[in-house]
């Protein structure tokens, strides 16, 4: 599988809002890499910088969606992300949230970086995030922090690191959180993420012990609902649950509740044990819940004792003690309860 050269995390951020079967017709421009389009409705632009290059069409078939979508031709990368550089540009309001989607799919294997960047110099960088494309189509989801200022943005869609080939683009879109949205997300913890799996593997890992053999990947398959979900095949078990363990870290406060909520399937009906745990070395379990998983997606919640003290938190969930068995995963989500619950 092609991985990019270099590995990003996610910075600051904003974005726009538009999608290409909503634009007016618009021809294809190349550009210098200072040049873009003035106004939203001037559409997107491809540019190409350091012997780069690349095609930028829009195509009628609705290879994602009914209507066209944009269609990059790869011809030449550089291994240098914004050589190749797919772009337009928003005015948003500071202080704002808001969420990011867009729909990818290509001819074979791939990456493709998304950077969110001040539109002048010194084009500071605000978001830049690597996600896959391949034949299957998939859909990405990010969330912003608050917009810094009020301004200008610029989005693109960086090629110059990815293999030769074509990739299709469509349904970006940008939704501002509401007021509960924003509550919400002020009761999850420090460093969790990711608990739609839109942004793949990132903040998840799959943990084996004593022989156990298992693989995480993320399924576009829709298991659950319209987007990607967690599979999880257990082909080497253990008669000890905690011998798989697939699980995120993230902090917590002290003398806090927290609830954690997600959807699970499975290719036949079991139980699996859910842990909040002090991560090693400590290993100190804070509360147990075994909940049975069946063959029909199905909703759970899991609360857990009150935080002795401040430190990092793990969100387990075990998978060995049922034999070999494939699960799936969606929709977690953990959050500090208040106070009077």
């Amino acid at each position: 599988m092609w991985k990019l050269m270099r590995c990003r995390r996610f910075l600051t951020a904003a974005l726009l809002v538009g999608g290409f079967a909503l634009l007016p017709p618009f021809g294809v421009r190349t550009a210098a890499a200072d040049n873009f389009p003035a106004e939203w409705d001037a559409g997107w632009e491809l540019a190409t910088a350091g012997g780069a290059a690349a095609q930028f069409t829009v195509d009628p078939t609705p290879r994602l969606d009914d209507g066209p979508c944009a269609r990059v031709t790869v011809q030449r990368p550089t291994f240098t992300g914004w050589q190749i550089f797919l772009r337009s540009r928003v005015d948003l309001e500071g202080g704002k949230r808001y969420r990011v989607s867009f729909a990818v799919v290509a001819d074979g294997p791939g990456a493709l970086e998304v950077c969110l960047q001040a539109p002048e110099p010194p084009y500071r960088i605000l978001q830049l995030a690597e996600v896959e494309a391949g034949p299957e189509p998939r859909a990405y989801s990010f969330l912003t922090p608050p917009v810094p200022r009020d301004g200008p943005v610029r989005l693109g869609f960086w090629f110059g690191s990815s293999p030769k080939g074509t990739y299709w683009l469509d349904k970006v879109s940008v939704e501002e959180l509401s007021a509960e949205e924003m509550s919400r997300l002020e009761r999850l913890p420090e460093g969790f993420e990711n608990g739609d799996f839109a942004s793949g593997a990132a903040g998840w890992e799959l943990r084996t012990h004593h022989g156990t053999i298992a693989e995480f990947s993320i399924d576009p398959e829709a298991k659950f609902a319209d987007g990607n979900c967690a599979r999880v095949t257990v082909a080497k078990a253990t008669d000890t649950s905690w011998h798989v363990q697939f699980m995120q870290i993230f902090e917590v406060v002290e003398g806090k509740r927290y609830l954690a909520t997600f959807s699970a399937a499975a290719d036949a009906p079991g139980p699996m044990p859910v842990s909040f745990q002090v991560p090693p070395p400590d290993n100190e379990t804070l509360s147990a819940e075994t909940v049975t998983v069946t063959t029909e997606p199905q909703a759970f919640a899991v609360t857990s004792a009150r935080t002795k003290r401040a430190s990092g938190m793990k969100l387990s969930l075990h998978m060995s003690a049922t034999g070999e068995r494939t699960f799936w995963i969606d929709k977690v989500c953990v959050e500090a309860l208040p106070e009077d619950e």
